[in-house]
């Protein structure tokens, strides 16, 4: 695994988990490229009117391929959860 880089991108409800928990198990890879998808919703609510959601924001999601991009700059040798395609 030295060297190479995964990042599995996937359509949400689509057996992710399963699957990235699977692929982390193969690769022997740690936990560090997962993006949690609770605390990215709350960076995204920090400046919206009460009662408005995240989810399926623009904000939301660049956010997340922010975290995407800072955990490949590292390194990180498999990245999971969910990015805009």
């Amino acid at each position: 695994m030295r060297g190479q880089k995964w990042i599995f991108v996937h359509l949400p409800k689509c057996e992710g988990t399963s699957i990235s928990t699977g692929l982390r198990q193969t690769l022997g890879a740690g936990i560090e490229g997962f993006i949690n998808l609770v605390e990215t919703r709350k960076w995204a609510r920090f400046d919206l009117p009460d009662g408005e959601r995240a989810e399926g924001l623009a904000r939301l999601f660049q956010i997340r391929l922010t975290l995407l991009r800072a955990h490949a700059d590292r390194g990180v040798p498999f990245i999971y959860r969910h990015f805009p395609p």
